[in-house]
């Protein structure tokens, strides 16, 4: 152990007493040292080992003092010594991770760093190590959820990303590419997020929303995939990322491609603007009626046969409005279009002019109960009515 802690005659002190107690501090401070320390000679046995290497190992210093390296080494690794020996001969100190045994055979990983030394023509080993089971678990853990994240990350159908204010993008999951249509991660990163806008200033206008309080926000814009070149509606959902004084560091969210979604509003929209036209000029009279029979609505064309303002009788029951002997033939006719909603019922009954006279009106009628174009909160049968006098 002396010889061990002398790295050369030169360095010994002149005086005797003092390389004895230099020798004894030194050997003090091994023993009280947090790390398991351990000296072998060339062929791997034992000469000294701490106490905090009997404990990390579960044996008493003079058991350990018997034995060599290969005995707290798993038996597959029972050369390792040899091989690491050459290496720290040949190329200095090296830090490695390895699995010891412990006397009551619980294995353990440990973190080892090995050195070299020559003292008076004698190869000397010197390891210092420590359990590394906490390390090792904790990692474990991180490394599942990680895992665990990755596939959630690229498992979910919308796009995922993270990009810093300046638009640089940070990272993306696959559906990202794909909606986008990049030809792979990599490219996409590449790419300046403002210039995937049609209007580079939609970004802009939701990045100065969050100047405001607030951290997440959902935004509709359109972006020009890359390989095809076609525009595409997408829905932003962000999240604003900040610093301690409330600076933004990043942006985090979601993208979803809601192109068809818009297309499907645009043409309702149109199919809606369509109907409206054809029903505020038809020359028919048009009415849509509660499933009760109450008015909801009636076409510009009462003013012109009836001589009445359409919104004179909206809310009033139309069976208020007939002649009272063609009441019945009314009831009959919506009785049968609530029990048989796929049936066209036509009837005719009598209206009153503004002057007082009764007009005669043939009326063709449908159940419209299952069309969103004509359904609100209350339920409704649609009837049209054509003037026959």
């Amino acid at each position: 152990m002396r010889a061990l802690l002398l790295e050369n005659d030169a360095a010994q002190p002149r005086n005797p007493l003092e390389t004895e107690e230099a020798l004894r501090l030194t050997q003090y401070l091994l023993d009280r040292a947090g790390e398991g320390a351990f000296w072998a000679d060339a062929g791997g046995r034992f000469f000294y080992v701490n106490e905090a290497a009997c404990s990390l190992m579960g044996y008493t210093r003079e058991e350990m003092l018997a034995m060599s390296v290969d005995e707290i080494l798993p038996p597959e690794q029972d050369r390792l010594f040899l091989e690491l020996a050459r290496k720290v001969r040949h190329g200095g100190p090296y830090t490695f991770e390895v699995v010891h045994v412990r006397k009551d055979g619980r294995r353990f990983p440990a973190e080892v760093t090995l050195s070299y030394l020559e003292y008076q023509g004698r190869e000397c080993y010197c390891a210092f190590a420590r359990d590394i089971t906490s390390r090792k678990q904790a990692e474990a853990a991180l490394r599942k959820s990680e895992e665990r994240y990755h596939g959630l990350f690229e498992g979910v159908p919308v796009g995922l990303y993270r990009t810093t204010p300046a638009g640089r993008m940070l990272d993306a999951n696959s559906a990202l590419v794909r909606i986008l249509g990049y030809p792979d991660l990599e490219s996409l990163l590449e790419t300046n997020v403002g210039d995937i806008y049609l209007d580079p200033e939609d970004r802009h206008r939701w990045q100065r929303a969050f100047e405001g309080p607030g951290s997440v926000r959902s935004f509709e814009a359109r972006v020009r995939r890359r390989l095809d070149g076609e525009v595409i509606w997408v829905r932003f959902t962000v999240r604003a990322v900040r610093g301690e004084e409330g600076e933004v560091l990043h942006y985090e969210g979601a993208l979803e491609d809601i192109t068809d979604r818009r297309r499907a509003e645009e043409g309702l929209r149109t199919s809606e603007e369509r109907f409206r036209s054809l029903v505020q000029n038809a020359s028919d009279l048009i009415s849509i009626l509660d499933a009760d029979g109450t008015v909801r609505y009636e076409s510009p064309s009462h003013r012109r046969v009836l001589g009445l303002e359409p919104e004179r009788h909206v809310g009033r029951s139309l069976l208020d409005l007939v002649h009272p002997e063609d009441r019945q033939v009314v009831e009959e006719a919506l009785r049968q279009l609530l029990e048989h909603p796929d049936e066209v019922v036509t009837f005719e009954h009598r209206l009153c002019h503004s002057d007082g006279s009764w007009r005669v009106i043939e009326a063709t009628a449908s159940n419209l109960l299952g069309q969103p174009a004509v359904r609100s909160e209350e339920r409704r049968v649609g009837k049209e009515c054509r003037s026959r006098w």
